[in-house]
């Protein structure tokens, strides 16, 4: 972050509910569809402090209007599925989006619970496992899981700095979220 603030821009950085300096909602878990909105909500809040608009066409005679850029979008590793989910739902709020040591494999399709008996969605939310987890390097570097996608040495540092601002793991639930992502339906720039 600091070399991008060195380099003439405002990097801002986000953390979901319950990692680093965040603190979890009262159910002490994190869902992808949460996470998209807490960063759409972020976005917005962004584009308002700076005065950035969406370009836009003008109606009549069909000439863009020359606006600020939006912001642009780096997703880290999990981070990188939720803003790929982002940039499908909300095109309008990111000029660019960038997608690093993803995890992304349309091979990989979650499981969704039932939705209705004893181990039903609606059930497992109120009897969503509270066990707290204490983070570990192994824990901490399990996000890059597929070879190749990230090479060690940032990996290795990520891993210690989740050490020292994650010191608890966060529970993910509702994965099946991540089943909508769609390569086709990103329409901003992509660098992956």
């Amino acid at each position: 972050m600091e070399a991008l603030y060195n380099a003439g821009l405002q990097p801002y950085a986000l953390d979901f509910r319950g990692f680093g300096g965040t603190p979890p909602d009262e159910h002490n878990w994190v869902e992808p569809n949460r996470c998209v909105k807490d960063a759409q909500s972020v976005l917005s809040w962004i584009a308002a402090r700076h005065g950035l608009r969406h370009h836009v066409e003008d109606e009549e005679d069909g000439q863009g209007r020359s606006y600020h850029e939006m912001p642009a979008l780096l997703g880290w590793s999990q981070g990188g599925l939720v803003a790929q989910l982002l940039a499908q739902k909300s095109p309008h709020l990111i000029s660019s989006l960038t997608l690093y040591g993803s995890i992304y494999d349309p091979q990989t399709r979650y499981p969704r619970p039932p939705l209705y008996g004893s181990s039903s969605a609606l059930s497992s939310f109120s009897k969503a496992d509270k066990t707290v987890v204490v983070n570990d390097y192994d824990s901490a570097v399990e996000d890059f899981t597929i070879e190749g996608s990230i090479p060690p040495e940032p990996a290795h540092e990520f891993a210690e700095a989740a050490l020292k601002s994650d010191p608890v793991k966060v529970k993910w639930v509702s994965l099946h979220q991540f089943n909508n992502i769609d390569p086709a339906r990103v329409e901003v720039p992509t660098l992956v």
